[in-house]
């Protein structure tokens, strides 16, 4: 319940940020999910298409992209975005801690965290 209400507050700080927060940008964004993602990028094509020009895609896929960022990067980025000091406070405290176990590409077990 904590998880929620916290992202929920962070959601609703975020949505009112504009210019440093690109227009592509769907994750951990309120009203976005990879469907509006997707019906953009298949608009952008049959524009492409249409027009006879050509269109290059590139996607990255990565696993635990959030668990494997350093905590005091997220604090950064959250400062950064001017989400409140009781919002960073919290946030902080929810890390402290914390850590996860990640098996990486080479079979390797690493954590991530404090």
């Amino acid at each position: 319940m904590f998880e929620r209400i916290l992202a929920a507050r962070l959601k609703r700080h975020l949505r009112g940020i504009g210019p440093d927060l690109s227009d592509a940008q769907f994750g951990f964004r309120a009203e976005r999910s990879t469907v509006d993602a997707l019906s953009r990028l298949r608009g952008q094509v049959r524009e492409a298409m249409e027009a006879g020009d050509g269109l290059l895609a590139v996607s990255f896929d990565i696993a635990n992209a959030f668990n494997s960022v350093p905590h005091p990067t997220i604090l950064e980025a959250l400062r950064f975005h001017g989400v409140p000091p009781y919002l960073r406070g919290l946030v902080a405290d929810y890390l402290k801690d914390r850590s996860v176990l990640v098996v990486d590409k080479t079979g390797r077990l690493r954590r991530y965290g404090v």
